[in-house]
């Protein structure tokens, strides 16, 4: 994850999605917590974003956004709103979504 976010803030998007590769499988490997890959398909969503590759992109954050809707359906609605309004990265997803999902 934290490759992923080096490759990005050095303008390699490709390399990248290679580290967002490589951490997908090893949170399938070794498990990990949700977090973590909720940052890394973050991660992804903004290499797609910067190759221009627009569809797949707003596909990884619709997918993202609905699996921490479902998480957070599941929570007591005061841990419910504190996760989806402030917590990281859940806050960042809900911002993007709007701003790149729901404007179309």
């Amino acid at each position: 994850m934290a490759r992923a976010r080096i490759a990005l803030a050095r303008g390699n998007a490709e390399a990248a999605l290679e580290e967002c590769d490589r951490g997908d499988q090893a949170t399938e490997d070794w498990g990990s917590l949700v977090f973590v890959r909720h940052l890394l398909a973050l991660a992804r969503f903004e290499a797609l974003e910067v190759l221009g590759r627009s569809a797949e992109a707003k596909r990884v954050l619709s997918a993202l956004r609905e699996h921490l809707l479902y998480l957070a359906s599941k929570m007591d609605e005061d841990v419910r709103e504190s996760y989806l309004a402030s917590g990281f990265p859940s806050a960042r997803i809900l911002e993007l979504a709007k701003r790149k999902l729901d404007t179309e």
